[in-house]
């Protein structure tokens, strides 16, 4: 045995040596990729990617709705895996394209460490340098608000022979500090109808000329550390899912991850938001979120009385919860019960809805959703509005895309049936988008067929443009067919809308639109509408 090892030890030495393997790291991941906006404000978005994914403060953004330019934002501020943009008309599930990241560059070579009587010697001059002396200077003062925004526009209407003018003026303060780390938040709009026919002739608000809108109008200490916190005046109570603005109070205690509370007050009117004693609501709420590295959930849940005109006094449980995974799905459920009043829905559920966005890989993509509507109100003089009671209804709608580099292929379908009446809609249709010359140059095509009690067919073309950086552009055409039974003709439209948005300055705004449409089948205008609007953000 001794001879073998021997034999074995000086074959190996006598051997060549081997090379080395060569060693290069992995490159940066730098495909696109697709981000979310998780929740949404007027005026601002809170999205999914952050400086690690590419983002970085002053990047704009075009926002995507169904696959269609919606909008654009501009990056304010951004964490590690999220962000904040600034911009109008955002709305939580709208996608943005995460710009790809630039391959990490080589790690610079360490340098040599230093000798010991060089180390000795920096270390001694350090400290025989003398130190000089620093004079205390007060911090700037802080700015007197976060978020303040300011807008005035003009609204032209026009109806065949029916045109109307509109003035507006919106304002809103979000977060100014006032005393004692309390904060304000302010929201209004005033409205004036200053030409063309008479304000009794609208169907909103006959007779009345001008109006204002307070929306919100609140002091809280809901952004101050510790257990409790507190919002009262006009608010919009938070954490507690279904409750409207009231004009009162909210109270809740913090506990980590944990919020208990209580509210109740009046309710302003929902399309007015004159303040009223004939509604009015109180009740308890409870939220909660879990995080981990690849996991969300969300729960909250309110239990209240509410008393309105339309249902008069009842008790509503409602309930919500969004899960997400790894950002590869979200989904999101809400439901809402009721008992006692004048109306109550089978089964007690008022209404109840599920959303779910999933990322499949390869670059498809599918959201869904479905939503039931069971309470009925009782007709009254005058009968409730639409926005407010819908009916009783069920609806699904779903999307199937698939989306590489600046192409984007998509599906849509959905299917809505009235449980009082029994009419039902159902359309399908295919959509294409493509974005050209570094996404500079965005075109559209969709085209939907429909079926059921309003059938027909539509087919929209556009293009929205943002070569210059702070000028964006957008274009849009439309010709829509309704059928209609013998010996009535088949209906023909056609309508088109531009619209442009130039940023004067970092805080000013100036935005335009236009929309018409034409009655191709009878000849006829239709109708029209142009708005101008100078928005002013602090």
């Amino acid at each position: 045995m001794t001879a073998e090892l021997l034999a074995l030890a000086v074959a190996l030495a006598a051997a060549p040596p081997r090379t080395a393997l060569p060693f290069a790291p992995v490159a940066a991941r730098t495909a696109a990729a697709q981000g979310r906006v998780v929740e949404a404000s007027r005026g601002r978005a809170f999205l999914d990617a952050g400086a690690r994914d590419g983002l970085a403060p002053g990047q704009e953004l075009a926002i995507l709705r169904g696959g269609a330019p919606a909008a654009t934002c501009r990056v304010e501020a951004v964490a590690d895996r999220s962000a904040v943009c600034a911009g109008e008309g955002l709305r939580a599930g709208d996608a943005f394209a995460v710009p790809a990241r630039p391959a990490a560059a080589a790690p610079a070579p360490v340098p040599a460490p230093l000798a010991d009587a060089e180390a000795a010697a920096r270390r001694g001059a350090i400290e025989a340098a003398p130190i000089a002396k620093v004079t205390a200077k007060p911090l700037p003062a802080r700015a007197r608000a976060r978020d303040v925004e300011a807008a005035v526009s003009a609204l032209y209407l026009h109806g065949g022979s029916v045109a109307r003018h509109q003035e507006r003026v919106y304002g809103q303060i979000r977060g100014a500090p006032v005393f004692g780390g309390l904060r304000l938040d302010v929201e209004l709009a005033g409205v004036l109808r200053t030409a063309g026919a008479d304000a009794g002739e609208t169907a909103f608000r006959p007779g009345d000329p001008g109006w204002v809108e307070l929306r919100e109008a609140a002091i809280s200490s809901r952004d101050r550390a510790g257990p409790f916190a507190f919002a009262a005046g006009r608010i919009l109570p938070r954490h507690a899912p279904g409750a409207g603005r009231i004009d009162g109070a909210q109270a809740a205690w913090r506990s980590g991850r944990v919020q208990l509370g209580i509210f109740g007050g009046g309710m302003p009117d929902p399309l007015t938001t004159a303040p009223t004693v004939e509604r009015a609501t109180a009740g308890v709420f409870a939220a909660a979120d879990h995080a981990r590295r690849t996991v969300y959930l969300r729960e909250e849940a309110r239990v209240a009385w509410v008393r309105t005109p339309e249902l008069g006094s009842r008790l509503e449980a409602e309930g919500a919860a969004s899960l997400g995974l790894a950002r590869a799905l979200d989904l999101t459920a809400r439901a809402r019960f009721g008992v006692g009043g004048d109306a109550r829905a089978t089964g007690a559920l008022d209404e109840a809805g599920v959303d779910l966005a999933a990322r499949l890989g390869a670059g498809f993509s599918l959201t869904a959703g479905l939503r039931y509507v069971g309470l009925d109100v009782p007709e009254g003089d005058p009968l409730p509005a639409p926005a407010i009671f819908p009916g009783r209804s069920r609806r699904g709608d779903g999307a199937l895309a698939w989306a590489r580099g600046g192409l984007t292929l998509r599906v849509r379908a959905a299917a809505v049936r009235d449980l009082e009446t029994g009419l039902d809609r159902t359309w399908l249709g295919p959509e294409v988008q493509a974005w050209l010359f570094r996404r500079r140059l965005g075109l559209f095509a969709g085209y939907l067929e429909e079926t059921g009690w309003l059938a027909g067919r539509s087919l929209s073309v556009g293009a929205s443009s943002a070569f210059f950086r702070t000028v964006r552009f957008h274009l849009r055409g439309n010709l829509y067919q309704d059928e209609r039974e013998a010996p009535l003709d088949a209906l023909l439209e056609a309508g088109g809308a531009a619209g442009v948005d130039w940023d004067l300055a970092p805080w000013l705004a100036l935005r335009a639109s236009a929309l018409v449409r034409y009655s191709v089948t009878t000849a006829s205008d239709l109708g029209g509408r142009a708005l101008v609007e100078l928005v002013a953000r602090r």
